[in-house]
């Protein structure tokens, strides 16, 4: 299976936005699990499914059902859930074509006999979660917000640069968009190497 490039997957995940009515600067809500519902599906609370097959969420054969690990669903985390639902949207997008038809004994046995092909199926639901929860054009602003009402001309003075600043703010972005710092960092780096700020 051919990777998707950065860009094609961005350009899902925009689409997917336009789908639930998200325009490119809208935050997405708190409630995304509703998403899940205006695709026609269930989410589904299950018990331990991080502990007895090792993953937290799947979809049901036919994309009917979105099972999410019961005790990330209620957890007080929801930047853990809004990203593995988000996660799943990737799947949904993404892949729904190919993984229509799969149930989740099927699933087990694609992940054994085709791993790379799996692992970048995943990679691309996980970059597909970023660029859906934090658009380009939201990031965008809350960055520029950040760069002016911060501290900014001490910082630039220190030799910091705008990419570096954006890293030093990364916890308050992750804040702000509701995901944890580590997938903001990511986002971060995605939105600098595409160069669109200078």
């Amino acid at each position: 299976m051919k990777r998707k490039t950065d860009q094609e997957i961005e350009a899902i995940a925009d689409k997917a936005r336009a789908f639930f009515d998200l325009g490119p600067s809208d935050h997405v809500e708190f409630d995304v699990d509703l998403y899940v519902e205006k695709l026609g599906a269930d989410l589904v609370p299950g018990n331990k499914l991080l502990d007895l097959i090792g993953i937290d969420s799947f979809w049901t054969k036919g994309f009917t059902e979105l099972h999410i690990d019961k005790a990330i669903y209620l957890s007080t985390n929801n930047m853990r859930w809004r990203f593995t639902i988000a996660h799943e949207l990737g799947h949904y997008f993404l892949h729904k074509e190919k993984e229509n038809n799969l149930g989740i004994h099927d699933w087990f046995e694609f992940q054994i006999n085709n791993h790379n092909e799996r692992n970048t199926e995943e990679q691309e639901a996980n970059l597909f979660a970023s660029y859906f929860l934090i658009s380009k054009s939201c990031l965008e602003k809350e960055i520029d917000n950040l760069l002016l009402k911060n501290e900014v001309p001490v910082l630039k003075q220190a030799g910091m640069s705008e990419k570096d600043i954006s890293f030093y703010f990364s916890s308050e972005l992750a804040s702000i968009f509701a995901v944890s710092v580590q997938s903001m960092e990511i986002r971060i780096e995605k939105y600098w190497l595409k160069s669109y700020k200078k």
